[in-house]
Parts: structure tokens; C-alpha cells; sequence
């Protein structure tokens, strides 16, 4: 469920005056089950990236380093 203002109350709208706004959320106590549904299942290896390049071998201060990751057989 996701969060909105249940009561919310804003300042007057006229130009150049201070403006304030408050906001009061009503939220629910998390459960495992909504813990668990929160992020999603990934089926990926990193073990399957790979990495090449020139700047992987010699690095210099303040120097863009060039080198590629390929990660199209991770998943």
C-alpha cells in the first residue's frame, strides 16, 4: 500500500509569502510476509560477468579509465 496524506494542509498560494505545509501519514506496522514481497526475485550469476579493457591493466590520478562490463550472460 503505498503512502499518501491522509490530511494535508497547505500555505496561501501568494507569491513572495512564507509558505509552510504539513502532512500527517498514517502508516502500518511491516510484516515478514510484506518484507519478503517487497523486493523482487532475481535469477542472476555475477560469477557469468566479465570485464575488459585498458583501463583495468594501468591507472592513472584523475584520468578516465576506459574498459567494458559485459553482463548479457549473468541473466
Amino acid at each position: 500500500m503505498p503512502l499518501g496524506c491522509v490530511n494535508c494542509f497547505a500555505g496561501s498560494g501568494t507569491p513572495g509569502a512564507n509558505q509552510s505545509a504539513q502532512c500527517i501519514v498514517e502508516t502500518e506496522q511491516k510484516t515478514e510476509a510484506d518484507l519478503a514481497n517487497a523486493m523482487p526475485k532475481f535469477n542472476s550469476d555475477g560469477s557469468k560477468c566479465t570485464s575488459k579493457g585498458p583501463g583495468l591493466t594501468k591507472a592513472f590520478v584523475n584520468k578516465k579509465a576506459q574498459f567494458t562490463v559485459d553482463t548479457s550472460h549473468a541473466g
